[in-house]
């Protein structure tokens, strides 16, 4: 569990979002996924399920914390992809 300020966030609030019918992430990419999938790593990251978490807020929604992480960690990645590309 991560906290981020009131917000936090749990393995439970990906599973939740990866049962809806057009989720961006597959039920596996959560539930016994393979570590080395490259596929649920993007899908994770992806502005589709970005755009999926911030369809769900509201002024007290528990995926708040949720998108705080993705916006962040993504962020950090394309940075890190970009910084190494320039190598």
């Amino acid at each position: 569990m991560l906290t981020f300020g009131n917000s936090f966030l749990g393995f439970g609030h990906v599973l939740e979002l990866s049962k809806s019918p057009n989720s961006a992430l597959y039920h596996a990419d959560v539930l016994n996924v393979d570590k080395q999938d490259d596929g649920a790593a993007y899908r994770l990251f992806s502005h589709e399920f970005l755009y999926e978490v911030f369809q769900t807020l509201n002024s007290d929604s528990k995926n708040r914390g949720l998108l705080i992480y993705l916006f962040i960690i993504g962020k950090l990645n394309l940075n890190l992809l970009f910084i190494l590309n320039l190598l």
